[in-house]
């Protein structure tokens, strides 16, 4: 079974998707993931709070080294695609051709969406806010990630 996460610079949220659900070793399960808008990216491989909750959290074996772009053959190859929110399967529906049936929309905030900037500053205190932030992101994450295996 191939799973596959799709968000927006595949720097963060479905490479923590994909880093935790791979590190559950799970036999006959692959796991993959993407950003629609990855081409775009300005974040490097992983953005700095990604990298720092791969570290915290044991993943970084498990984290694929690249961001990757969403294209219509990585969707079509996975059996079931998830969505981190609504705006990634519209555009993958509308730009990318999108049909699959077997997909889910978890509707996992991005920084972004919470009012954060996502670079690093010299504030310090806007820092942990975003550590404190990303640290519930990731939370979300790990419970459907595990509800996802429960049904496997």
């Amino acid at each position: 079974m191939k799973i596959h996460f799709v968000c927006s610079g595949n720097t963060f949220r479905s490479r923590l998707a994909e880093a935790y659900l791979r590190s559950k070793q799970i036999t006959g399960l692959e796991v993959s993931s993407s950003g629609i808008k990855a081409h775009d990216n300005k974040n490097g491989p992983v953005t700095w709070f990604g990298a720092r909750l791969m570290k915290r959290y044991g993943l970084v074996p498990h984290m694929s080294k690249y961001w990757k772009r969403t294209t219509p053959k990585l969707l079509e190859q996975a059996d079931t695609v998830i969505f981190m929110d609504k705006a990634h399967h519209h555009h993958s529906k509308t730009d990318l051709g999108f049909t699959g049936k077997r997909y889910e929309i978890w509707n996992i905030p991005d920084l972004e969406n919470l009012g954060f900037d996502t670079e690093t500053g010299s504030d310090i205190e806007e820092d942990v806010k975003r550590i404190v932030a990303t640290e519930k992101i990731f939370s979300q994450i790990k419970r459907k990630v595990d509800s996802l295996i429960k049904t496997l």
